[in-house]
């Protein structure tokens, strides 16, 4: 499967790259691009790019360490792999979060403004330092915002172990049929979670802890299926299947994508929408800016409420006045 493993690096660029538009919608919008048609529709649902990377971590993960790890749970074995995973995730997070740290700090102490941020205090330090601070029904993203994914992929390692015995399992004693009710079972409590909400971050409530660990899984079971269709002998899928696997990956965007009726009634939430902005006053272009309303556990509450239209859906400016710029990614 060397080839097939090698083009999931491309698949890898391609979320890296979507992430990092997502980021960049600031500048961007100034200079016309989310003006443009269906590109721009594209950008704010960047996130999403996170959620690839959830599914390509199980993928490569089952990959790599399900013939070394299964049938059985050794701790020697599991503490070796959250070993191996955390020296590759957290010296950079570290770093990181130090460097965002004293930089906020930095702020309050040369500037005096923004003091009162909730999460701005030791005990929430720790549990970026042990990067634990998205697990949780609400999470608080302060110190680093973008560490939350980091956070999650950690607790996917911690499952590891545990989730490795029920792969191998599935991958030596049931069939195919089986595999792809495992995988739509994988992703249930996911769509229940959505269903609930029209929190497009899944933030709170513990949605952060089902959307990796859900996600995670459903790549690692999409392993044993690709498994399943590499001809013997072969080390890689059938060009047959990779056609099918091409094809389906064009048409995928078509069929999730929104109709045009609800484009045009009301876009996804985003500061950068003309729907979604309140007044023309916004925050600081940061996504850690203080001056958000915040719920009592730290969490960001939106600026306007969400008006559900059966033609669509768009926010609707409520009592606060600032535009919140922070991003879930």
């Amino acid at each position: 499967m060397a080839i097939f493993i090698r083009q999931l690096t491309g698949i890898r660029f391609v979320a890296a790259f979507w992430v990092l538009l997502y980021h960049l919608q600031d500048p961007l919008d100034r200079i016309g691009v989310m003006d443009i048609p269906v590109l721009s529709d594209v950008i704010r649902v960047g996130r999403l790019g996170v959620d690839l990377f959830f599914a390509l971590s199980g993928f490569i993960i089952a990959h790599t360490y399900l013939t070394r790890m299964g049938p059985r749970l050794s701790v020697g074995s599991a503490a070796n792999f959250w070993w191996l995973r955390l020296a590759r995730i957290y010296p950079v997070h570290f770093v990181m979060l130090n460097i965002a740290g004293l930089a906020v700090i930095a702020q309050v102490w040369i500037t005096g403004v923004e003091k009162d941020r909730p999460w701005l205090n030791a005990w929430d330090y720790i549990r970026n330092l042990l990067l634990i601070q998205e697990w949780g029904p609400h999470p608080d993203r302060g110190w680093n915002v973008v560490a939350w994914s980091l956070s999650m992929e950690w607790l996917a390692y911690l499952f590891f172990p545990l989730l490795v015995l029920l792969l191998y399992l599935l991958h030596k004693r049931v069939p195919t049929p089986v595999l792809l009710l495992a995988w739509l079972a994988a992703m249930t409590p996911l769509l229940w979670r959505g269903s609930l909400t029209i929190d497009p971050y899944y933030t709170d409530l513990w949605g952060s802890v089902i959307r990796v660990l859900t996600e995670f899984t459903a790549g690692a079971i999409t392993y044993l299926i690709v498994l399943r269709l590499i001809p013997a002998g072969a080390s890689d899928p059938s060009p047959r299947v990779e056609r099918v696997a091409t094809a389906v990956t064009w048409l995928m965007p078509a069929v999730v994508s929104p109709p045009p009726s609800s484009l045009a009634a009301g876009r996804p939430l985003s500061h950068h929408s003309p729907s979604t902005t309140p007044t023309p006053s916004r925050c600081p272009p940061s996504s850690t800016c203080g001056s958000c309303p915040r719920s009592s556990s730290g969490s960001v509450r939106l600026p306007f409420r969400v008006t559900v239209r059966r033609d669509g859906w768009a926010p609707t400016p409520s009592s606060s006045a600032a535009s919140c710029p922070t991003r879930s990614t």
